[in-house]
């Protein structure tokens, strides 16, 4: 018996049964519903507001130099963007014990004013050190009595930074007395980066060439209050009463060296000054002795400048 073939039977795999309900899902109308249900969770994705970071505040509660609540830990748990300030029980003197603060992502740190907290080095460290590929900004703080065998007294600068209405006062660079060994640039502040200074005042800082706060070395100290290898901008700023190390004798050998130059600032980069006083500086001395040819004094009491420099009142 000739058996006809029901052209209107379709694959097994052609439909699907669930429940007690028939819910048919042909292949052909079964890819067309997978696309349009991407598509509107694609659409629903974009419709979406994009997730926003908000950048977090961190309030130091103490002068500690470590632990919950203090500076350093505060600088430590922050993360790039946030934002640092200081509730009124820190007040006074933050003595640093645990070495320099480092600043190695970009941070905004607002103090209660120069005259209200100072962060101290203890005559043992740096104060601030702040990193390349950051941008930080500073205010509010006095920043004192840094001490470091080589460059930068009272802060280094690698990244883009700005200090406003800060004091930075009573720091020392130094290094050892042989020679090429420590140079002692930048009492205050040494500078690679780009480093903006607005309503700030250095004074009694001090680029010598022993690690101590006597003013008498083997020279190549520059730089007193502040030593720029990079971009420097001051504006409405007091450079007074800061010196370079006068000159002395090597200690390997029979000779002497010159005394330290740019008693205020020692440029070799880019500097612009406006509407700033630079006053009281002092560069270093010659040394002279009997059985040696006399070493020349430094150069530049106020400034000395070998790179670019733009004065405005």
């Amino acid at each position: 018996m000739k058996t006809q073939t029901d052209k209107t039977i379709r694959p097994i795999l052609s439909s699907v049964t669930l429940g007690l309900n028939a819910y048919i899902i042909r292949p052909a109308k079964a890819a067309s519903w997978v696309a349009r249900t991407l598509l509107l969770s694609v659409a629903v994705v974009l419709l979406l507001p994009p997730q926003i970071v908000v950048a977090a505040t961190f309030t130091v509660m103490n002068t500690n130099d470590s632990l919950s609540g203090s500076l350093r830990q505060a600088i430590i748990s922050s993360g790039s963007g946030d934002t640092i300030v200081f509730s009124p029980s820190a007040t006074g003197i933050i003595v640093l014990t645990n070495g320099e603060l480092a600043i190695s992502h970009s941070l905004t740190i607002v103090g209660p004013g120069p005259t209200n907290l100072s962060i101290s080095g203890n005559l043992s460290s740096r104060v601030f050190n702040v990193m390349s590929s950051v941008t930080a900004f500073v205010s509010g703080l006095t920043i004192q009595n840094g001490l470091t065998n080589g460059a930068a007294g009272g802060l280094k600068n690698a990244g883009n930074l700005t200090l406003n209405n800060c004091i930075i006062t009573g720091n020392s660079s130094g290094g050892s007395r042989s020679y090429g060994a420590g140079v002692g640039y930048g009492g205050g502040i040494y500078n690679q980066g780009t480093l903006a200074l607005t309503n700030c005042v250095l004074t009694n800082n001090l680029a010598n060439q022993p690690n101590s706060r006597s003013d008498s070395g083997s020279g190549y100290a520059s730089g007193g209050g502040i030593y720029n290898g990079g971009v420097l901008t001051l504006d409405l700023c007091v450079i007074s009463g800061n010196r370079c190390a006068d000159g002395g004798l090597v200690s390997e050998g029979s000779w002497a060296v010159q005394g330290g130059s740019g008693g205020g600032i020692y440029n070799i980069n880019s500097l612009t000054v406006s509407r700033c006083s630079i006053k009281n500086n002092l560069c270093g001395n010659g040394y002279a002795s009997p059985e040696l040819v006399p070493s020349a004094g430094g150069v530049g009491g106020g400034l000395y400048n070998s790179g670019t420099l733009t004065v405005s009142y």
